[in-house]
């Protein structure tokens, strides 16, 4: 089953080396401070950029995962702006506040179902009809490899920028507040009292609607719903996303918060579905990264509550949101 991953959080000038690019790779509905926009495209990109009025250049060419990268833009938007480096830089300039927003930055799972070349067509066209319509420049990167249950991992970084280029070339006197899903303080608490759909759920439906569709042109079963547990009426609790840090100190030995609550969960629903005999579990409920876990606890349910408790006294500390 697809995962249904899309993140999007806003980054904005204020932060350290650090937070520009782990933590804006990976948080989640927050505004993300940053050293330099140049370095967060630098990580996604696996490009080295040099920042022009700082004079530093950011390098993750080092970074082996990087599979795909590409700008794309309106067709009116200057060729120059099409190479990464002097795109950022022109933002960079342009947002010129102490705590500019700088870009809105989008994290996406990719169906592991799908070859690299059908998840990047699956991508471009999801950023093209999505973002780049609306007026958006996009930096894309695809990123992927092993993941914890010995399969794919594919996931797409993109970068948008949030400041409209007009007609003539030239940036726009103000940002454009339609994409953040109103232009008024009055239209978006309308928007809500209607209980009309936020502009990161539009998004998020696009997706839905992009992925299944492509899925189905592949002739793979598997759909994916960008609903919760909850809305499909699935009697299940969520596990939370586990990244590269945590599968790097999973494999040392090292437990982990996240890992600790995911058993946790595994054991709830495992639960649940031996308990309600009318929905019996089955492996195929569960998401391919779950299958070596519900294996397990089918042939370990009775010792997993003292396993637990023995793992629990050696957790590390590990911040969910600064995950490579």
């Amino acid at each position: 089953m697809p995962n249904p991953t899309y993140r999007v959080s806003s980054i904005a000038r204020g932060g350290g080396r650090r937070s520009s690019v782990g933590m804006a790779a990976y948080g989640s509905g927050q505004t993300l401070k940053v050293v330099s926009i140049l370095a967060a495209a630098s990580y996604r990109s696996g490009q080295p950029l040099r920042d022009h009025k700082e004079n530093v250049v950011y390098d993750y060419s080092d970074r082996e995962d990087v599979r795909y990268t590409a700008i794309l833009a309106p067709e009116h938007v200057p060729d120059e702006l099409l190479d990464r480096e002097t795109l950022w830089n022109a933002v960079e300039i342009r947002e010129n506040r102490k705590n500019s927003r700088l870009a809105r930055s989008i994290i996406i799972a990719l169906p592991r179902e799908l070859e690299l070349e059908q998840n990047i067509a699956l991508l471009r066209e999801h950023v093209q009809d999505t973002y780049v319509a609306e007026g958006m420049i996009a930096d894309i990167a695809i990123h992927d490899k092993e993941s914890s249950d010995g399969g794919t991992n594919p996931h797409a970084h993109v970068l948008l920028t949030v400041r409209e280029i007009g007609e003539d070339g030239s940036w726009a006197k103000n940002k454009n507040r339609r994409w953040d899903g109103y232009e008024t303080r009055e239209d978006r608490e309308a928007r809500q009292a209607a209980g009309m759909p936020s502009i990161m759920e539009r998004w998020r439906l696009a997706w839905e609607t992009a992925q299944n569709a492509h899925l189905e042109a592949a002739e793979i079963e598997a759909r994916i719903s960008m609903e919760s547990y909850a809305d499909q009426g699935i009697n299940r609790t969520p596990t939370r996303h586990r990244g590269p840090r945590v599968d790097k100190l999973e494999e040392k030995g090292v437990d982990t918060r996240v890992e600790e609550h995911n058993r946790s969960i595994r054991h709830e629903n495992l639960m649940r579905g031996m308990v309600d005999t009318m929905t019996p579990l089955h492996e195929d409920d569960f998401l391919p990264a779950e299958h070596h876990a519900w294996e397990e606890a089918m042939l370990q349910a009775h010792e997993i509550a003292r396993i637990q408790a023995a793992e629990t006294a050696q957790s590390a500390e590990l911040a969910l949101g600064d995950e490579d």
